[in-house]
């Protein structure tokens, strides 16, 4: 038997789920004034919460909230510039170089067959395919880490 009284917890336990609570904590309860008046108590309190109807607003607490909040504005990145930057001058780069050696790329071609030609087409377009697919894939497993965190 315990000879002490039993903690607020205990108590609650045993109102909430009599069946949870240990055998001694029920015996001190039923042989207990003091913790029956407090398990009366915390009945009363608990039926009372249950019985509260849940709050209805009569306005949209969303729209209120996020008309509070400060909206985010567009930042000039100089890491997207750069980027920009960069892609614009080495597909001009690479646009000039075609420019300037169409006669030697013409004359390259010229002597082999065209089975050659295609042969060579062919590999470049497999590889980038290849590449695109692989690209792919890591994008994929990205947002998927990011999805699972």
């Amino acid at each position: 038997m315990i000879v002490e009284h039993l903690s607020e917890n205990d108590i609650q336990q045993y109102v909430s789920d009599p069946s949870a609570c240990g055998s001694q904590v029920a015996r001190h309860i039923e042989t207990c004034e003091i913790c029956q008046v407090k398990a009366e108590t915390y009945r009363v309190l608990f039926s009372g919460i249950q019985h509260q109807p849940q709050p209805v607003f009569d306005f949209n607490l969303s729209d209120l909230v996020l008309s509070q909040l400060e909206q985010p504005k567009p930042k000039f990145s100089w890491e997207i510039m750069m980027v920009y930057l960069f892609s614009v001058v080495g597909i001009t780069a690479i646009l000039v170089l075609c420019l300037l050696l169409h006669d030697y790329f013409t004359s390259l071609f010229a002597g082999s067959s065209t089975l050659v030609f295609y042969l060579f087409v062919v590999i470049a377009f497999t590889s980038l395919v290849f590449q695109g697919i692989e690209i792919y894939r890591n994008y994929q497993k990205k947002i998927n880490a990011l999805n699972i965190s």
